[in-house]
């Protein structure tokens, strides 16, 4: 019987954000002139992208009934960074199923507080997108 060894891969796609004072573009380049011309500092995660990577690699079971089934791929959340810098309005736009979704909203759930976007020197509710990757692997 094969061991399967489980590695839970953790990607930034990339930071696509869409803050509550606009229309969502789904442009990158539309976002970025956005910022520019709002003057919007976008909200972090203390320690950089490499900490909330390790939080999230560190936090993540993979699920009994993906294992068993030998699922993996890619789920995508994107959630709210609020005034006060706590993760909310949990949504998944891609899942895999079999728990993985679930997973990763447990997770993005038990997160520490960021930095809140910023806007005329106002924290401001702020949306973000990113993807997690389950691949399990011989």
């Amino acid at each position: 019987m094969v061991k399967l060894s489980l590695f839970i891969v953790v990607l930034l796609l990339s930071v696509l954000p869409s803050n509550t004072l606009k229309s969502q573009g789904s442009g990158s380049k539309k976002n970025t002139l956005e910022k520019v011309l709002n003057n919007i500092a976008e909200p972090y995660f203390i320690g950089c992208d490499s900490a909330l990577n390790k939080f999230i690699y560190r936090s993540l079971k993979y699920p009994p009934l993906a294992k068993e089934n030998e699922v993996d791929g890619r789920i995508v959340v994107r959630f709210a960074i609020d005034e006060k810098g706590k993760v909310s309005d949990i949504t998944l736009l891609k899942d895999i199923g079999y728990g993985c979704g679930d997973e990763v909203v447990r997770v993005f759930k038990a997160m520490p507080n960021w930095m809140p976007a910023i806007y005329k020197n106002k924290p401001i509710k702020y949306y973000l997108t990113k993807s997690v990757l389950f691949k399990l692997t011989n």
